[in-house]
């Protein structure tokens, strides 16, 4: 199964959507995140509440939607920006706001969100 995460820039939510996936999916399961357009580099404290769950963001980088790989998605997610228009079985948009300019509480919030969202 493959599933993408999208937001605007891909810094934050898709960035930690598609961690979450890596980091509790079962064998099988491809996550991908992309923005629709690639920001500067990963929101320092998006690092941090992956980091405290042990898992390592030093791979991620931002993503546009240019720079996803030519596949159909069994799921595309739209984290609060609209529909992506990429090839998909399913859309899901799920309103999800912006933590960037809030504090690491925020984030770690966002995470347990996003989190419970994908295991459902």
């Amino acid at each position: 199964m493959r599933i993408v995460f999208v937001d605007q820039d891909n810094t934050c939510r898709s960035q930690l959507a598609e961690a979450l996936v890596s980091l509790d999916a079962a064998e099988g399961v491809e996550a991908y995140s992309a923005g629709f357009e690639a920001g500067d580099e990963l929101d320092a404290n998006t690092r941090q509440v992956m980091e405290e769950l042990g898992y390592d963001m030093s791979a991620h980088f931002t993503k546009s939607l240019d720079d996803l790989p030519d596949l159909e998605f069994d799921y595309v997610v739209s984290l609060g920006v609209g529909d992506p228009m990429l090839k998909a079985r399913m859309s899901l948009e799920w309103d999800v706001p912006d933590p960037r300019i809030r504090d690491v509480r925020s984030m770690r919030d966002m995470r347990d969100t996003l989190r419970e969202r994908i295991t459902r």
